[in-house]
């Protein structure tokens, strides 16, 4: 999430040497869903919701956030963050995001970092939580989470296929 469609692209490229090329990316759309970043990052607030082709076993999720942390300090103004990096992971069955704030549903990973499931697969689809982040709950990203999702177990697919050959 950031101000302006330049900060996601400068932001992007400077994560890819960490997490690899952007596979899918959601369309970007403005951030209407809470004024909690308000305060800090402005008005007009854009996001996007990327996967990367970079498959990860969840334990790696609390140095991606940290990495994420490290790279947001590149785009403080004054003392203000003005992009915000939500790394998280998808499987089968969920959608993780890992965050800084304890809270109930939260399990602790270690170093600061928590995960917090924002979406299950059920009946076909993923599908949101009594806790799920409004955007979360948004066709736009159940849709792009439905997809890359298929992706995933396209990939899972081929990569056994080859161990098997």
């Amino acid at each position: 999430m950031a101000s302006d469609q330049g900060l996601i692209e400068k932001t992007l490229s400077l994560l890819e040497p960490t997490y690899g090329p952007v596979e899918l990316s959601s369309a970007v759309f403005p951030f209407t869903y809470s004024d909690y970043y308000k305060k800090e990052m402005g008005e007009g607030l854009l996001k996007v919701y990327c996967s990367f082709r970079k498959l990860i076993e969840p334990d790696e999720i609390v140095g991606l956030k940290l990495a994420a942390i490290e790279c947001e300090k590149n785009f403080v103004r004054s003392v203000s963050r003005s992009v915000n990096i939500d790394p998280g992971y998808l499987d089968r069955m969920r959608v993780v995001l890992a965050t800084t704030k304890d809270c109930s549903h939260r399990i602790y990973l270690g170093q600061g970092i928590y995960g917090d499931i924002e979406l299950m697969y059920r009946s076909g689809s993923f599908v949101s939580l009594e806790w799920t982040y409004p955007d979360y709950r948004a066709a736009l990203a159940i849709e792009f989470f439905n997809k890359v999702r298929n992706v995933y177990l396209a990939d899972l697919r081929e990569a056994s296929q080859k161990a098997q050959e």
